[in-house]
């Protein structure tokens, strides 16, 4: 989960509908705003979206942990291996 406080802006266009919906269900619209989120969170992990984020994220973080061993090696043939893979990518 996130650290720290982030409070993301709503769009001001979308506003008015949220404050029609809230008028409707009778609730304030911190609660319409999450039931809506709540339900599209709820679809995107029963369609599996978030596990494929977090195997996206742990396969990252084990290339970068392999990088940084390789950086910090004592071995040249490591470094120059670290040196060939960026000038790959650039």
């Amino acid at each position: 989960m996130c650290r720290g406080r982030y409070s993301p802006k709503v769009r001001e266009d979308l506003i008015p509908y949220l404050y029609r919906l809230s008028r409707h269900m009778g609730k304030p619209m911190t609660y319409v705003v999450n039931y809506i989120l709540d339900s599209i969170i709820e679809h995107l992990k029963g369609g599996g979206l978030f596990e494929t984020i977090e195997a996206e994220e742990r396969a990252i973080k084990q290339i970068s942990d392999h990088i940084v061993r390789l950086v910090r090696s004592k071995k040249k043939e490591d470094r120059e291996r670290v040196i060939d893979l960026f000038r790959k990518l650039a």
